[in-house]
């Protein structure tokens, strides 16, 4: 597998060099995501290279969910050459196609129809086997070695389809091979989300803490989910007369579902997102991502960042505190958490820039460079995304994972970065990225 750029150290470039490397690197990732799309619209969870064959053979919606958000990120819309992003926007649209379609027929679609019940704890749950599937083979069939009931990446998946919807996607217009309208499937997914009872629900979540009451990381996943849902759903009730299904949820039912999950985080937002039940310490990557989705002060983003910190290792982080998941002799170091901190740097490199703030703008500025930094050197050395390090043998090596997502999760982290950069060095703008000889076009 070709490497994808020589190792660079981009500390050392001016503004104008840091963003021609950072235009280049984030062009080549997309082409190569876009070079192993599969005819029904998905990518493997790994691409081309893997640890085992679950990873080259199935596909996860929540991961699907994060490359279809390269369509409705701003940065990427704003910052990437304009003659790039309508390729990326068109990929990911059909990205998100195929997730929905995964779910049109079949024991998928009947899973959507469960309800939880409650146990004799006084807290709601579905059953493994008949909760919304986490995990499917690359030809849809629900893959049923891995057990895991996570609703914050379902609600991924709904939140991003609805922004799609509100940035005016056409996601809900007819395709070729579809078995029901996409938009019944996406408000069949709502119900399904909106009777959860969250608040009061037992789950494991998509950072795999173990099963408990949803951790408050779950909770602000379902609350921004159903915001889109609710702020969009007159398209969908458009489209259900346009389309003639029937609407099993309304607008309001998915609004109390927002207000009794808000109620259950009561005392916890919004300045603590760990939930002490499944979350006891505020050192918790989770953190990073709800930070990544909501508009929280400045200081509260600090805050989060600073916890987080204490979880950093050499090769990347621990996931939580007393993180039991373990490859070879020693805890994993995921390598996921450098795109959240980068993309969340970046975005205070812009709000203390526009608050006249230059020197808080520029110390922003360089720990997103840091961390970018560290991004690229591992993907353009191995020449992949990796997930993790761990220990054999004594040494630390990577395990052979490239994960679709995280390459998506790069590109986002590259035009965060040059959206800082230009915003402190406006002569940034000038560059393009375009002189570097390993861009490849389609």
């Amino acid at each position: 597998m070709t490497e994808l750029a020589s190792r660079v150290d981009l500390l050392s470039m001016p503004p104008s060099e840091q963003v021609g490397y950072l235009t280049g690197s984030a062009v080549e990732n997309f082409y190569f995501l876009k070079r192993n799309q599969h005819p029904n619209r998905l990518l493997t969870a790994s691409v081309l290279i893997h640890d085992d064959d679950s990873f080259d053979e199935t596909t996860w919606p929540r991961d699907l969910a994060e490359l279809a958000a390269l369509a409705i990120d701003p940065d990427v819309a704003q910052y990437l050459p304009e003659e790039v992003t309508p390729h990326i926007q068109n990929f990911g649209l059909e990205v998100m196609r195929g997730t929905l379609m995964l779910y049109e027929d079949g024991e998928a679609w009947d899973r959507l129809h469960s309800r939880p019940y409650l146990q004799p704890n006084g807290y709601y749950t579905i059953d493994f086997d008949r909760a919304a599937p986490s995990k499917f083979y690359i030809d849809g069939s629900i893959f049923k070695g891995w057990s895991h009931h996570q609703p914050d990446a379902q609600a991924r998946v709904d939140q991003v389809a609805f922004a799609m919807i509100r940035e005016g996607l056409p996601l809900l217009e007819p395709i070729t091979g579809e078995v029901r309208p996409i938009g019944e499937i996406l408000q069949t997914m709502m119900t399904y989300q909106s009777q959860l009872k969250l608040g009061h629900h037992e789950c494991e979540g998509m950072w795999e803490r173990g099963i408990g009451e949803a951790p408050i990381s779950t909770i602000a996943k379902y609350i921004g989910s159903g915001k889109e849902a609710v702020r969009n759903w007159s398209a969908i009730e458009e489209d259900s007369r346009k389309r003639g299904y029937t609407l099993t949820t309304s607008k309001s039912e998915i609004a109390t579902g927002i207000i009794e999950a808000l109620a259950h985080g009561r005392g916890k937002a919004p300045f603590d997102y760990t939930d002490p039940n499944s979350h006891p310490e505020a050192e918790d990557v989770a953190q990073l991502t709800v930070a990544s989705e909501n508009n929280f002060p400045l200081p509260e983003l600090r805050r989060v960042l600073d916890a987080t910190s204490t979880l950093e290792r050499k090769h990347g982080y621990i996931r939580f505190k007393g993180d039991g998941w373990k490859k070879g002799e020693s805890e994993a170091q995921w390598h996921f958490p450098e795109y959240y901190v980068t993309q969340l740097e970046s975005r205070m490199t812009k709000a203390y820039a526009l608050r006249n703030q230059p020197h808080l703008a520029k110390m922003s500025l360089h720990n997103a460079l840091v961390s970018v930094n560290r991004a690229e050197s591992v993907t353009s050395t191995l020449g992949r995304t990796t997930e993790l390090w761990y220990e054999k043998d004594g040494l630390m090596i990577p395990n052979n994972n490239d994960l679709a997502w995280a390459r998506a999760m790069l590109i986002r982290s590259y035009a965060a970065v040059i959206a800082a950069i230009k915003t402190v060095y406006p002569v940034a703008s000038e560059a393009t990225g375009k002189n570097y000889a390993f861009l490849h076009r389609p």
